[in-house]
């Protein structure tokens, strides 16, 4: 792809370390060129708050663009971010419907093999209340699932949809949550998924 003038123009500045006239020329590019790669790029500077201050909604949002304009830059996270831009703007404004474009994203995710796709295709389904593909997108998985994915997991076994209820299966998974999680909250903070396995586990009286 012929990258055009802004662009061209911003990579030259990005590389000569005047990251205040490339943010310019990308942004330039994106508004006047609609190049795919300037939105990408101006998602990485909000996701590294490199020159302007970090920002993962704006980087999801860029990022998004940059997708659905044809990038072929955008890696694992980009796609995840892009994902938890839209899923964030549902739950912010209410709007299932907003859930479906953040599964694009994630479906784009888990196509290339990336596992956390998967899991957070599996929440949005558990949203939606189609159970059977939450748990044909964790089954993929195995074990090897994050929090986000033993929560939802545990969540099937423990009301009983789309498989036989299991509660001591549900609590087997709500504690795998809970010991993944806590090595994630150590370095990062509370995590929500993390948070919930404890409190289901208390009302089950487990401690």
């Amino acid at each position: 792809m012929n990258k055009g003038k802004f662009y061209e123009m911003a990579k030259r500045y990005q590389d000569n370390g005047r990251i205040d006239k490339a943010y310019q020329f990308y942004l330039e590019a994106v508004l006047s060129e609609n190049d795919a790669d300037a939105m990408y790029e101006l998602g990485y500077m909000y996701y590294e708050g490199d020159y302007v201050d970090e920002d993962y909604d704006k980087a999801g949002y860029y990022f998004a663009m940059a997708y659905d304009n044809g990038a072929d830059v955008l890696d694992d996270f980009t796609l995840i971010i892009a994902g938890s831009y839209w899923e964030k703007r549902a739950e912010d404004e209410n709007d299932k419907e907003l859930l479906k474009k953040a599964m694009k994203y994630y479906q784009a995710d888990a196509d290339r093999g990336a596992g956390y796709g998967n899991e957070c295709l599996a929440k949005c389904y558990y949203e939606f209340g189609e159970f059977d593909k939450a748990l044909e997108n964790l089954s993929l998985l195995g074990d090897d699932m994050n929090s986000l994915g033993l929560y939802y997991m545990g969540k099937l076994y423990d009301d009983g949809y789309a498989i036989k209820q299991n509660i001591p299966k549900a609590i087997e998974y709500y504690k795998k949550t809970v010991e993944i999680g806590s090595k994630y909250e150590d370095e990062y903070g509370e995590d929500r998924d993390t948070a919930l396995a404890r409190a289901r586990l208390k009302e089950l009286g487990v401690s």
